[in-house]
C-alpha cells in the first residue's frame, strides 16, 4: 500500500499525525507523509502531493487507513 497527502486540501488539524505518527508528520500546520525517516515535503528536498507517494509498512496500513478516514478534508489518498 502507498499513500500521499494533498497539501492544498490539508487544514492541519493534526488528527492524522495523532493516529499515525510514524507515517504522517505536521510541518507548519500541513501534513506530510513520512517513509523511513524521509518526509515527502518540498522543504525537506523531497516531492510532495501526488509525487510524494510513501510506501506504508504492512503493520502500519490500518492506522494510515484510519487517519485517512478521520481526515476532515479527505486529503489523504490511499493507493493499494
Amino acid at each position: 500500500m502507498k499513500a500521499w497527502i494533498d497539501q492544498a486540501e490539508c487544514i492541519g488539524n493534526g488528527i492524522c499525525s495523532e493516529i499515525s505518527p510514524e507515517t504522517i508528520v505536521l510541518i507548519g500546520n500541513i501534513a506530510y507523509m513520512r517513509q523511513n525517516g524521509s518526509v515527502f515535503a518540498a522543504s525537506e528536498g523531497n516531492p510532495e502531493g501526488r509525487n510524494g507517494l510513501a510506501a506504508i509498512p504492512e503493520h502500519l496500513e490500518e492506522e494510515v487507513r484510519d487517519a485517512a478516514e478521520e481526515c476532515p478534508t479527505e486529503c489523504i489518498h490511499i493507493v493499494d
